[in-house]
């Protein structure tokens, strides 16, 4: 027993060594941004979509309210949170590989599950897959640590359909396991059909509780149409043009999985539980590709459970070769964390120089705003939409919660009060005449997808607007008075 929280603390240390540069930095991605909004909305007492809008399952704004009203309002609060995500979901795993492996196979895949989900694209902020995780993994502990008891199955469809609700495409899991628990009763009867109605009903109890408040408050369609039809629009409209990066490394997981599957059937003696690990792998993969566009942050999803796969692959290797892929392994890590080594500098000069540690374009925009903006007048942020929440102000319409949205013109149908096109609801904002409108940056071409609305920006900011301040590539524009 002592062990264990020995390994869990130096799990949660690893975790802390390699996030905590990032915790000072202004936005790693600007979804994180969006579910902070939606987090303080719903703190402000509006449930999700009335007063703001996104595309993300109903429990990821909870989960985001939960934080901030439990580490106050400021993003250093949230990237701890993240934190204690990632090493949650590495403790969970290494409690999997333990009971299917060995400890040591456990404590690689921990430590490998800390490294991924943090190397990789944007996987230094508190995504909502780094939330996910945390259930989703622990409904693979939790069932592959228990006999698959009515009471055990009850709870693993409550875990995963929480999984659900942060990350849509989840639900891809928790049809793949209702699937092998089928599998299971009739082939094996390793399961009874109470166990798979018990599933069934942790499912949809969690979904029902989410649509309850929205019942009583008589906003049913709100619910339906945010939860059910836009993410089904979403997944049917972002096209898929040709097989990237991020989809060739999904197929090499599913393939390694598959492969890694027939090798261990050989020689395994515990079928059940590798064999709901492959389950979780592969849905996994799968409710990634099927999911609409594809962002290589989607991987923090798989990374947990293909850790689990990579080192129960290498246990099975003989001892000189186990010592030349963790060698091999260990260069590979070390490469790809080199940008954390960066960061640590970053905040090493900022500290010496007596600078905030708190650093990035936001804070330097408010620090603008805040000096020009006594009367608290409307803004438009095109991006860095956190400047909204240090601000204790919201967005000038709730289709650009999250920026980028004004562009998905396919899924104003389903926002309550959101125009016809993306035209016309840039125009409904314009009239409104925001006191300072911000563009901008890497993520602003999305505008330019719509010529007509582009074009009435530019015409609007020529005309009725001055550009008062550029801070890096960030363009901030005043109204003037005339």
């Amino acid at each position: 027993m002592k062990k264990k929280w020995v390994i869990a603390f130096c799990l949660l240390g690893i975790s802390v060594l390699v996030r905590f540069p990032y915790y000072f930095v202004d936005v790693i991605n600007w979804d994180e941004s969006t579910f902070i909004l939606m987090g303080q909305s719903l703190l402000d007492g509006h449930l999700p979509y009335t007063e703001l809008w996104d595309l993300k399952p109903p429990l990821a704004f909870t989960t985001y309210a939960f934080l901030i009203m439990l580490l106050g309002k400021n993003i250093l609060g949230i990237r701890i949170a993240g934190t204690i995500c990632v090493f949650l979901t590495a403790w969970l795993v290494y409690l999997v590989g333990r009971n299917i492996g060995s400890n040591s196979v456990g404590i690689f895949a921990g430590i490998l599950t800390i490294a991924t989900v943090t190397a990789i694209d944007s996987g230094q902020a508190t995504m909502t897959e780094h939330v996910a995780c945390v259930p989703l993994v622990g409904a693979l502990a939790w069932l592959v640590t228990r006999k698959m008891t009515p009471g055990a199955l009850f709870l693993g469809g409550l875990m995963l359909t929480g999984a659900t609700l942060v990350r849509l495409n989840l639900a891809y899991v928790v049809l793949g396991v209702g699937i092998w628990l089928v599998y299971s009763t009739f082939k094996h009867q390793t399961v009874e059909l109470a166990g798979i109605a018990a599933y069934c009903l942790g499912s949809l109890s969690l979904i029902f509780l989410t649509y309850c408040p929205y019942l009583i408050k008589g906003d049913s369609l709100i619910w339906f149409n945010s939860v059910v039809l836009a993410p089904l629009s979403y997944a049917n409209s972002a096209g898929h043009t040709g097989m990237g990066t991020e989809q060739k490394l999904l197929f090499a997981c599913l393939i390694f999985g598959i492969l890694n599957q027939l090798w261990q059937r050989t020689s395994s003696k515990q079928q059940r539980e590798f064999g709901l690990l492959q389950v979780f792998l592969l849905s996994t993969v799968i409710s990634i590709i099927q999911g609409g566009e594809l962002y290589e942050h989607y991987c923090i999803q798989i990374f947990p459970l293909l850790s689990l796969t990579f080192a129960l692959f290498w246990a099975r290797l003989p001892k000189i070769s186990r010592l030349l892929l963790v060698t091999l392994v260990a260069f590979g890590l070390i490469s790809i964390l080199k940008p954390i080594y960066t960061q640590y500098q970053v905040i090493g000069d900022r500290f010496k120089e007596v600078k905030p540690l708190n650093h990035g374009v936001a804070y330097e925009i408010v620090d603008y705003l805040q000096q020009h903006d006594s009367a608290r007048k409307p803004i438009y942020m095109m991006q860095d939409q956190i400047v909204y929440w240090l601000m204790d102000l919201k967005p000038p319409s709730k289709v650009v919660t999250h920026p980028s949205n004004l562009s998905r013109d396919y899924l104003f149908k389903y926002i309550e009060g959101a125009a016809g096109s993306t035209e016309a609801e840039l125009s409904k904002i314009l009239a409104k005449k925001p006191e300072f409108i911000v563009k901008g940056g890497e993520n602003s071409p999305y505008i330019e997808d719509h010529p007509a609305a582009n074009l009435l920006l530019k015409q609007v900011l020529t005309t009725q607007y001055k550009l008062a301040k550029k801070i890096a590539d960030r363009e901030i524009y005043q109204l003037r008075s005339f």
